[in-house]
């Protein structure tokens, strides 16, 4: 993915690995993230070239209550042993750019490497809704998504796909993920180096 400079890689490094046990109280540097712009839709025929998704800012802070999850866009990797024939997310938050910067000047032992780094905890799981739009990344373009059917995804990340994009090979990157009543809507796989 590129946002205005080169993409970005994942970090979680330092001694608390990332969490956010002693995230600042009261200091929110959200920034809109609209994972929707450019993405697939539901109906979009697999492997058309979709826009990899951008973030600025931060994703949504992760909470939960007695409804579950709450509706928002989160950085999310996609759990390696799905249920029931289900693509199932573990979400977090990350923090990209100036948000990044901010967030780990207040947090010990965390760094913005590459660009960004992912708070671990809070965390939640949600499965990905059957009629989910979604894309995945070329694993040697980080400009190039390409949209699956849900049941694609399974397929991918399990190896037995069954047809694929000229070139195509799968790669375990994580997926900016939106929300909406309990499950995800909208997973969009986020190139990193």
């Amino acid at each position: 993915m590129v946002l205005a400079v080169a993409l970005v890689g994942c970090a979680d490094s330092g001694g608390t690995n990332g969490t956010d046990s002693t995230a600042p109280k009261g200091s929110d540097t959200t920034v809109p993230v609209d994972p929707t712009n450019g993405a697939p839709t539901p109906t979009t025929p697999a492997w058309t070239r979709v826009a990899p998704p951008r973030v600025v800012g931060s994703t949504d802070a992760v909470v939960t209550g007695a409804s579950g999850l709450g509706d928002g866009t989160y950085w999310a990797v996609l759990d390696a042993r799905p249920t029931g024939g289900t693509a199932t997310f573990t979400v977090m938050r990350a923090h990209f750019g100036a948000a990044c910067e901010a967030y780990v000047a207040t947090v010990r032992g965390v760094q913005c490497m590459s660009g960004y780094t992912v708070q671990r905890e809070p965390r939640a799981t949600v499965a990905l809704a059957p009629d989910a739009a979604v894309s995945v990344a070329a694993l040697d373009d980080p400009s190039a998504s390409y949209a699956v059917g849900p049941g694609d995804l399974l397929g991918l990340a399990g190896g037995k796909a069954t047809s694929l994009a000229a070139g195509y090979a799968w790669a375990p990157f994580p997926f900016i993920v939106e929300v909406r009543a309990g499950r995800a809507v909208v997973a969009r796989q986020f190139w990193i180096p």
